[in-house]
This record gives C-alpha cells, sequence and structure tokens, in this order.
C-alpha cells in the first residue's frame, strides 16, 4: 500500500528540528513505527511556518527508513503570516509539486491538508485523472478566517470579494473522495459545502497529540531553563504556547496580566511563540514582572513548563473557526494533565469542558480573574481536576489510537474504491 501525504505549514523530520510533530508528523511516525507494509511519501514545503526559515536550502528528497520519503519543495519562505510573500510561497510550491508529482509512482490514495487551497486542487486533479481516492484532511475554515477580521458592517464586501476563493473551496469538498474533519463541526461544515450527505469515506479524528518528542538530557536542560525564568514567589502560573496573532482575545488577557499586578497576586503568565501582536504584547506589559515572553520553545521546553504550570491557556476569539474546533494546543495541555482555561463557552472546546469538569470557561477579565483567586484559595479540587483531564485525553486524543484508527480508516478506503472500480468495470 502506497500513500502520499500533502501537507505544508508542519514541523517536518530533520535532525534540528526541536519543534514538537503535528498531525501528519505523527501520523507518518506511527507508520514508521509500527507499519512497515505501508509506503509513505510526505509531500511538504523547505520553509518552517514557526521559525521562519528554511530548513533546506532546495527542493529535496530525504529517505527515512525502509517505507518512508518526504519531498521538501522551496516555494521562497514568507516573513509574515499574513502577506502577499506567504502567498507567493504558496503558488511556488504548488507549481513545483504539480511538476514533481508526475515523477513519481502513483499511489493507492491520497490524504492532503486543508488548507493550501492549490495544492489541494493540484492532488483532486491528479487523482482524478488517475482514478485514485482522494481524502481531504480539514483542519482550518479558511477563507472565513479572514472575513473574520473585518468589521461586522462590512463582511458582505468580505464575502463578494472571496467569493472566488469560496467557490474554490467548495469544489475542492465536493471533488474529494471523503473529508477528514478534526471534529463532527468542521466535518458537517465541509459537507454543507459539499451539498451533499456523509459517505463511507468521511470520518472524525481529532488532533491526536503525541507526547515524549525528546529525550531525558533535553528535558533537565528545559528544567534548567525555566529554572532560570520564572518567579519562585507564583503560586500560580498561566502558559500559552502558539501564534500570538489576531486569532485570540488579547486585550482581556493583558487586562488580566496588569490587574494581577497592581492587586500583587502571586500569578505567572509565560506565553511562548510568535506572531503579528508579539511586540505590541511587549510593549504593553513591559513594566511588569509578571509575564514572559520567551518565543519559541521546543518541545521540551513545552512539556517542561506545563509541569510547572496550573492552567494552560486557550483565548481565542469568538470567531466560527474556533467554535467548531478542539485546538491542538488544548489538547497538548491535556495531554500534561494540565486545566483549560478557555475563553469560548459556546465552542466544542467549552462543551468539553463542562461536560467533564477539565477546566473553567471565562467571558471576560472578571471571570477570568475570579478563576485565578479561586484556585489561590484552593476552592477546587485540583487532583480531581487532573483525573478528568487524564481520562478525557486517553480515551479521545492519544496520538497512538487517533492515528492507528486514522491509518484503518485510510486502508479502508483503498478497499472502498478498489471495490467501487471492480463494480464500474
Amino acid at each position: 500500500m502506497k500513500i502520499w501525504l500533502v501537507t505544508i505549514g508542519e514541523p517536518i523530520f530533520h535532525p534540528d528540528n526541536k519543534l514538537r510533530l503535528h498531525r501528519t508528523g505523527i501520523l507518518s511516525k506511527y507508520i514508521l513505527e509500527n507499519r512497515k507494509d505501508v509506503d509513505v511519501t510526505w509531500w511538504t514545503s523547505t520553509f518552517s511556518h514557526f521559525t521562519k526559515k528554511q530548513i533546506f536550502e532546495n527542493t529535496i528528497d530525504c529517505k527515512i527508513g525502509t517505507n518512508f520519503k518526504m519531498i521538501a519543495i522551496n516555494g521562497g519562505g514568507y516573513r509574515k503570516n499574513v502577506s502577499f510573500e506567504r502567498i507567493r510561497d504558496h503558488n511556488n510550491v504548488n507549481e513545483i509539486f504539480k511538476k514533481k508529482i508526475l515523477e513519481e509512482e502513483k499511489p493507492d490514495i491520497i490524504v492532503s491538508a486543508f488548507p493550501t487551497i492549490g495544492l489541494c486542487e493540484s492532488a483532486i486533479a491528479y487523482a482524478k485523472i488517475n482514478n485514485i481516492p482522494i481524502l481531504i484532511d480539514y483542519r482550518d475554515l479558511w477563507p472565513e478566517v479572514y472575513i473574520d477580521l473585518i468589521p461586522k458592517p462590512f463582511k458582505f464586501l468580505g464575502k463578494i470579494l472571496l467569493y472566488p476563493l469560496i467557490r474554490r473551496v467548495n469544489n475542492i469538498f465536493l471533488n474529494a473522495t471523503g473529508v477528514l474533519g478534526v471534529t463532527e463541526g468542521f466535518l458537517s461544515i465541509a459537507l454543507r459545502k459539499a451539498k451533499r450527505k456523509k459517505n463511507q469515506y468521511d470520518a472524525v479524528f481529532p488532533l491526536g497529540y503525541l507526547k515524549n518528542q525528546y529525550s531525558e538530557a533535553e528535558l533537565i536542560k528545559a528544567d534548567n531553563y525555566w529554572g532560570t525564568m520564572l518567579s519562585n514567589r507564583a503560586k500560580l502560573r498561566i502558559c500559552f504556547f502558539g501564534a500570538i496573532g489576531y486569532q485570540s482575545d488579547w486585550d482581556t488577557i493583558v487586562t488580566c496580566i496588569k490587574i494581577a499586578f497592581d492587586q500583587k497576586l502571586p500569578v505567572e503568565f509565560v506565553i511562548c511563540g510568535s506572531g503579528d501582536r508579539l511586540n505590541e504584547l511587549v510593549s504593553k506589559t513591559q513594566n511588569l514582572d509578571n509575564v514572559h515572553f520567551p518565543g519559541f520553545v521546543s518541545a521540551s521546553q513545552i512539556y517542561s513548563l506545563m509541569k510547572l504550570s496550573d492552567f494552560g491557556l486557550c483565548a481565542f476569539l469568538s470567531k466560527e473557526n474556533y467554535l467548531n474546533a478542539i485546538p491542538g494546543k488544548s489538547i497538548e495541555y491535556m495531554s500534561a494533565g494540565l486545566p483549560i482555561l478557555n475563553s469560548l463557552k459556546n465552542s466544542e472546546l467549552g462543551q468539553l469542558i463542562t461536560d467533564f469538569n477539565i477546566g473553567f470557561n471565562y467571558d471576560d477579565a472578571d471571570s477570568f480573574l475570579s478563576v485565578i483567586k479561586l484556585a489561590l484559595n484552593s476552592k477546587f479540587d485540583k487532583s480531581q481536576l487532573k483525573n478528568n483531564i487524564n481520562k478525557i485525553y486517553n480515551n479521545n486524543f492519544d496520538s497512538t489510537t487517533v492515528y492507528k484508527n486514522y491509518l484503518s480508516h485510510i486502508e479502508n478506503c483503498i478497499s472502498f474504491y478498489s471495490e467501487k472500480k471492480l463494480k464500474n468495470y
């Protein structure tokens, strides 16, 4: 069995990569370690979306193990997430992809991550010509995320301007053999775009998380790193990992940081990552000693900090993309038994928190600070929270379970499609 995985924007296999693997990387690792009978080609980019650096100077084929090949394409890179440079990079990657796939042996199935739109369209076109199934792994509501950034009175203009892209996206889901959603909500949206009912190729697989992506020596080094930075006076610590951009309500968080400082609450905020609003946040809190901005951190540093923290922060704005998702960072927190502070009570994550008591939902700065004060005064059972989180994680988000089922579904789709071809022969 031969599988093509088409995904850019994730950390890839490389000796210098210290970032944790994401969805395609974890699936690839699972296959490498457990299924020598499955050949995988991962089509990706030479550019790191997270560090904004080229991992390889040129387009390159990398053989990893006996049954895995990674083809990394150089599209030029970009400095900002929202930029014409990024559009150019993605277009370049797609143009090279369309040429290079003609040089490779035909796979039995393609799994293409959405976004990006160009790679999905090219993968679908190839699958149609070669009569093979293609699954679209639906992870982000795009281009809706850009419409969400437009002020409400002008959203209709955004929908008009982006209509050509919206139509292309709808056609991707219409022409795909099946759709894999990260939640039921995402799958429902995709089927609505495709104007069809669920079929045997469609399925939902959450963003499973892979633990222990580091060595013992790296973990010791990470513990020492935080030991030199964090305050011994803090009785409560809140951590965050991810993009510091316009998708999160940072204004409320900055307000809470300032109030906690003014009220001399023994609370420490550690906000890891980078993004378009990082410099603004640093500027607004520059005179406060209860917040740190370490930048990007490694997998070992993430785990170490989670073990030293009391809450993991999910501060998303109320947008459709986040209301229908259980974000990867929330699953990351759960992997360490860390309670979640979540801004979206009416989201899928908010419902999970309410139903299974794995954290707290907040609406504004007052409710956020109320949770902090409850925690400082030991007004809830932390051990019970942790037990609940571990149970939810092990049953629903453990990477081995998620990606074993994910691969089984891919195999079933190949069988379904082969049977269909025989009937039509």
